[in-house]
């Protein structure tokens, strides 16, 4: 079924007016009006989602950073421990 057909159902004006020889201009503009706004909707939707997995983005690689500065740590512990014992055995 042809668009203009759908809105006719829901109320809207037809393709060529309800008056005979009016133009269907009015209803081009209401859709267009309509996808715009639609449109609008969908890019703030996106726009927050791009946000929010940003800022979640931020916070998983700040804890990533945190833990690997705490592997890091604990092998420059056991590296120290692992030469101590070389020493003792070399001696």
């Amino acid at each position: 079924m042809p668009w203009w057909q759908r809105h006719e159902m829901l109320g809207h004006p037809g393709r060529y007016g309800k008056e005979s020889g009016e133009s269907g201009s009015g209803v081009v503009m209401w859709c267009w009006c309509r996808v715009l706004q639609t449109l609008a909707q969908s890019i703030n939707s996106v726009l927050n989602a791009i946000d929010k997995a940003s800022a979640e983005r931020d916070s998983t690689i700040t804890k990533f950073c945190q833990s690997l500065d705490k592997d890091i740590a604990e092998l420059g512990r056991e590296l120290k421990e692992i030469k101590s014992h070389a020493n003792v055995c070399l001696c």
